[in-house]
């Protein structure tokens, strides 16, 4: 709308100026004079070749009609020419006029009246006062600043907008559970209200890129049915003082004038990060809109009907005053999804698109673990986008596969140019990980190898998780060393001597051991002690940084476990390698023949290899805490049905639970008699008899127990819990080489 008023009254002031313009230069009776230099005007006035002369005093300008044409500046027969002079030769022009002969000739003397002349000078004045006056008019009912600087950049969905729905967000189901409760909340507030309940101010979403949280907001927007704004976080923020935190009071000044609606900032870290960071200390820009966005949030004013969402792939770095409840109320993680999220989402981008019959998305979803939703569709769009080149009608597995392996490292270079000795090298580099994975019980099978060059990678080995994994054991953890150090182990093993081509290996099984030792404390010489967190400033931009809370002896002593752990990897993996050279001998040998195996031809290969465990990382480890014998774990009701022969029963979670709420309200059907509540131990949404409880059934009343023995569940007053940043610091490159990641590449950098 502002936009709209501006261009409007630009184009009518636009028009004004063309107008007068336009009168002015048609009204002039010497457009038809040809202006020339003084010395012309003078020389015709001295030759008397005047016909006509007139002097005008006010403009100081004397116009010529000539007796015979003359030439001037290669322009032939000019008969009309005009001049200026100077005010002190006006006596001289007037004399060389009188005395040129000319027929005729007059001075034209304009005399000003006192009333013209005031508004002469008054009227640019008045002008110059008027606008400043409508220009302060506008700042102060829109609340921007000098040519809407200060105005709010959000942009309101209006029905003509494209969005999308809760049904088009697949493997976020808690999410999108959690989000459809405020939905619930605008719909139907009567139902919340009755138990006393209210809706959350605020709500963010957090998650690695790509996992959906745009997505979700734009879902809210089709599903809300209220007025949504949009902004981003970095909008906020302008190289002018003050104008951020003119944006956000703006902002929430609309959204309140629009109430109930939504505001949702994307980004949210670009305004939000923590205050007294960085060198503009606390008259910074960004802290001023941070503050202003804080008091908005949850200040003073009222901000009834105004819920703010906001997504952010940095929790670690947001201001804790914007985290405590009352601002954002409910933190929603967005995380990678899980296998059937993985399928539910491949099968949503696969809805359009023509797949073969022998493509199994449910098998596809097991070799991409690891893969956000942004991943999961740039698959298809890259299978797609492969089958159309090649002129196809149908997207076959093997399109797929190639777009799978061109997501995590990136198109094949065919026309590299490769020695036989090299393409050698790398076919027992890349065997030398596919057999340690594969002698080995405590990692998964290599599904693929090859020797082509992708990206920056000579070759990679591919594992894949059946299952998603959310812990990992040290035994784990230590193969996945093996597995990084049997290329170098085969280069040792054949050739006598290590290459470059393991240096992206020695990164990867660098950053496993020292998590081994500084986060899980898996060493018996350090202790179960964490290491490596550093205190200070997170936006001190390489000024000082932080102070890491170990001493030097410390940072020797995990350097020296460090290198123990590659050592005896390697050492392992050498061995393996050694036993079963035959084995390595032929698959190079396929490899070099056919580039690429997959897991159907390992497993002709290695037919007869039985996979033993891992070396003792730590060998007296398990003396000072051992196993306790002729104990066994408890098992679990999957594991005690199955035994019986029984199915197990399903326990209906809290998504589903809901869920079912909300259809049988959309049914029409009515409350369910007697007392309904939420109690840990049972299903959820079952009826309650007696008083209703928070706490589980075996757990004791609160008032039969301690004050400090009764959890706490978080609150106001709780200590809150900082986010993980396990995930923060990914990129593309990361994630790709991540060895906790399902589609782990190993890729041999040359």
């Amino acid at each position: 709308m502002k936009n709209k008023n501006v261009l409007r009254y630009g184009g009518i002031a636009a028009l004004v100026l063309v107008a007068l313009y336009a009168f002015t230069f048609f009204t002039n009776d010497s457009r038809s004079y040809m202006r020339v230099d003084t010395s012309v005007a003078m020389k015709q006035l001295s030759d008397k070749n005047v016909a006509e002369a007139q002097i005008d005093d006010r403009e100081q300008q004397v116009r010529l009609k000539l007796k015979k044409p003359v030439t001037v500046e290669e322009r032939e027969g000019v008969e009309e020419v005009i001049a200026k002079y100077p005010a002190r030769a006006s006596e001289q022009i007037f004399n060389s006029v009188k005395d040129s002969g000319a027929e005729k000739y007059q001075t034209k003397v304009t005399q000003e009246s006192f009333l013209g002349s005031m508004v002469s000078f008054l009227l640019p004045m008045i002008i110059l006062f008027a606008f400043l006056f409508w220009f302060m008019s506008r700042m102060q009912q829109n609340g921007g600043g000098m040519f809407g600087i200060g105005g709010n950049k959000a942009k309101q969905l209006t029905k003509d907008m494209p969005t999308n729905t809760f049904a088009d967000v697949a493997g976020a189901d808690e999410a999108v559970d959690e989000l459809q409760e405020i939905k619930d909340f605008l719909d139907d507030p009567e139902r919340y209200h009755a138990l006393g309940a209210k809706i959350p101010r605020g709500v963010l979403l957090y998650g690695p890129p790509g996992t959906g949280k745009t997505l979700l907001a734009r879902a809210v927007a089709g599903e809300a049915g209220v007025p949504f704004f949009s902004i981003s976080g970095s909008d906020f923020v302008e190289m002018f003082v003050g104008v951020g935190a003119s944006r956000v009071r703006d902002l929430f000044k609309q959204a309140k004038e629009n109430s109930p609606c939504i505001i949702f900032v994307d980004e949210i870290d670009a305004v939000g990060r923590q205050r007294g960071s960085g060198t503009g200390g606390g008259h910074d820009e960004r802290e001023q809109t941070l503050n202003q966005l804080l008091v908005e949030m949850d200040g003073f004013g009222d901000r009834e009907g105004v819920i703010l969402i906001a997504a952010t792939n940095r929790p670690d770095i947001l201001d804790p005053a914007l985290l405590r409840p009352g601002r954002f109320d409910r933190q929603i993680p967005v995380t990678n999804p899980d296998l059937a999220g993985r399928e539910e989402i491949l099968r949503v981008h696969a809805k359009d698109k023509p797949l073969a019959k022998e493509v199994d998305v449910a098998q596809l979803a097991k070799r991409t673990a690891g893969m956000s939703g942004a991943d999961l569709a740039n698959v298809l769009n890259e299978a797609a986008l492969l089958t159309a080149r090649i002129g196809g009608n149908v997207i076959t597995y093997d399109a797929l596969e190639e777009a799978t392996d061109r997501v995590v490292g990136g198109p094949r270079r065919q026309g590299k140019i490769i020695s036989e000795h090299e393409k050698k090298v790398t076919a027992y580099h890349e065997g030398g990980h596919t057999l340690a994975a594969w002698a080995l019980k405590d990692i998964e099978r290599v599904y693929k190898v090859t020797i082509l060059a992708r990206g920056r990678t000579g070759g990679h080995a591919m594992t894949s998780q059946e299952d998603d994994k959310g812990m990992y054991t040290r035994d784990e953890l230590f193969s996945r060393l093996v597995f990084a150090m049997g290329g170098r182990a085969a280069e040792e093993l054949v050739f006598g001597a290590p290459t470059t081509g393991a240096s992206s290996d020695i990164e990867n099984a660098t950053k496993i051991a020292r998590s081994m030792l500084t986060e899980y404390g898996f060493s018996p010489d350090l202790g179960t002690v964490k290491y490596g967190k550093e205190q200070g400033d997170p936006f001190g931009y390489g000024m000082g940084g932080g102070s890491i809370e170990y001493s030097d002896d410390v940072a020797a002593r995990i350097d020296e476990q460090m290198r123990y752990l590659l050592d005896r990897a390697h050492q392992q993996a050498y061995d393996i390698l050694a036993e079963n050279r035959d084995y390595l001998d032929k698959l190079a040998a396929m490899l070099l023949d056919k580039e690429t195996l997959r897991r159907p031809d390992l497993e002709g290969i290695f037919e007869g290899i039985e996979p033993r465990a891992a070396f003792d990382v730590f060998p007296n480890e398990d003396d000072r805490f051992p196993r306790q014998a002729g104990r066994e774990p408890v098992k679990t009701p999957a594991e005690l049905a199955k035994e019986r022969g029984e199915e197990l029963p399903k326990r209906m979670t809290l998504v589903e639970a809901s869920r079912a709420a909300r259809e049988r309200r959309l049914a029409g059907g009515s409350q369910a008699e007697g007392e309904i509540g939420f109690s840990f131990g049972q299903h959820a949404g079952d009826k309650v008899e007696g008083k209703n409880t928070f706490f589980a059934p075996e757990e004791a009343a609160p008032s039969d127990r301690p004050t400090s023995e009764i959890p706490r569940v978080g609150g106001r007053h709780s200590k809150p819990q900082e986010p993980s940043d396990q995930w923060s610091s990914y990129g593309e490159e990361q994630r790709a080489n991540n060895p906790y990641n399902g589609t782990k590449k190993d890729d041999n950098e040359r």
